[in-house]
């Protein structure tokens, strides 16, 4: 946020009009514009894994079986295993 603020009020600083105030006096004045894009970083994704089986560890080994693919593909897709929690 920092960079981005710095760099609007470089922005204004540049874009204001440069006139002597009267002696005695103080004055700031700013005019200007400024417009910054970027690429998001950051997506949230929240899915589940669901898993029907006559025993609960059937149901478990294929739940984190699906798991592993779902991992294995975000990480085919260059997402780090820091970045994926489920």
């Amino acid at each position: 946020m920092k960079p981005t603020f710095l760099c609007l009020l470089l922005a204004l600083a540049a874009s204001a009009p440069a006139h002597a105030a009267p002696p005695g006096t103080t004055e700031i004045t700013v005019t200007g514009r400024g417009a910054i894009a970027l690429a998001p970083n950051v997506a949230i994704v929240s899915a589940g894994v669901q898993s029907n089986a006559p025993t609960a560890a059937q149901a478990l080994a294929e739940n984190n079986a699906a798991y592993d693919r779902i991992v294995g593909a975000l990480t085919r897709l260059a997402i780090t295993r820091a970045d994926i929690s489920m």
